[in-house]
């Protein structure tokens, strides 16, 4: 049976994951399987790979996930898989503002924003009470 890959690392990006780890002596490719934190015996998503290293992607941002590797040989033609790894923790999280973060309100309008920080629900409160338009040589101040 092929040996467990070693020294797993797991580098989280804007909704995905990049994960690297050590080669397996006979190994013909890897078996990538992620799971909820929560739910570690659930396996979500299972990716196959040929290098030592897979960049994937589809994780929603802010969530703690594992991932575990495994590699495979091919024998009499039928896939034959090692044993598993121990699991790397990640987290996706964004590093920079998108678009679709940014608030646009009216004169007059309010908007709020609530989020969860250490089981706290903060909110902060945005009125608008001028009819002011940022030009383009204004949003670097922002």
């Amino acid at each position: 049976m092929l040996k467990a890959p070693q020294n797993l690392f797991a580098t989280a990006y804007d909704g995905s994951v990049r994960s690297d780890w050590q080669a397996v002596d006979g190994a013909d490719g890897y078996i990538l399987q992620f799971y909820n934190a929560d739910e570690p015996q659930k396996c979500i998503k299972t990716r196959y790979a040929q290098n030592l290293s897979k960049l994937i992607m589809g994780f929603r941002n802010g969530r703690k996930y594992l991932v575990r590797v495994k590699a495979f040989c091919y024998r009499d033609g039928k896939e034959v898989s090692g044993e598993l790894s121990e699991a790397a923790e990640f987290i996706p999280i964004c590093r920079h503002l998108k678009a679709q973060n940014v608030i646009t309100m009216n004169k007059g309008e309010t908007s709020q924003i609530v989020w969860e920080c250490r089981n706290k629900v903060p909110a902060v409160t945005f009125a608008r009470s001028e009819e002011r338009r940022v030009g383009k040589e204004c949003r670097s101040r922002w």
